[in-house]
């Protein structure tokens, strides 16, 4: 009988040992799954950054791109009607041109991404 219980306890420490094992398997997964996570939470903070710098840079180019259209459609409405600017030459403002077209001359897309 107590052959019995000795058998029983070293079985108990055997099973307490591999659990033990098997716990710090888990843990040191554990660790590297969570340093993984970190770096892929620092990269994702940095693609962020770079998304949100291109984006702050986002209306300097628009107000860019509407400039150079607007000049281009000044200049075809001043050829169509004779006033050719050659090309190089300075432009006067758009308020300030002698047929007094202005900005304003040209109806502008009226979006709002409330309208929907």
């Amino acid at each position: 009988m107590e052959q019995r219980k000795l058998s029983d306890q070293a079985n108990t420490l055997v099973d307490l040992s591999k659990m033990q094992s098997v716990m710090y398997d888990l843990i040191t997964e554990l660790n590297d799954r969570s340093e993984d996570l970190e770096k892929q939470i620092g990269s994702l903070e940095t693609k962020l950054d770079q998304i949100n710098s291109t984006f702050n840079t986002l209306p300097v180019l628009i107000v860019d791109a509407l400039q150079k259209q607007q000049q281009h459609l000044l200049s075809v409405v001043l050829e169509s009607r004779g006033l050719g600017v050659a090309v190089g030459t300075p432009q006067t403002p758009l308020s300030d041109s002698p047929m007094g077209i202005s900005s304003a001359s040209f109806p502008t897309p009226h979006t709002s991404s409330s309208s929907c």
